[in-house]
């Protein structure tokens, strides 16, 4: 799994760009889910994280954040 620090090294317009180019990869929506989250922006997010267990990344990480967005939409 790619390094948490990934988010504050890339763009999330680079990162919109990999999922319109690639739709099943998976840590590209991933980390998208994670930028949107930091950015406050969590009902995206949860599309985002939703995407990431589409492709087949069923991990505690993807499952726990987007829990947390859950929350936060209440």
């Amino acid at each position: 799994m790619p390094s948490f620090d990934v988010v504050n090294h890339v763009d999330m317009q680079e990162l919109r760009n990999a999922v319109r180019c690639d739709p099943e990869y998976s840590w590209a929506h991933y980390y998208l889910g994670l930028m949107l989250k930091r950015h406050g922006n969590a009902a995206e997010a949860e599309n985002e994280f939703r995407e990431t267990l589409l492709c087949g990344k069923d991990t505690a990480d993807v499952n726990c954040c987007l829990g947390d967005v859950l929350r936060e939409l209440g």
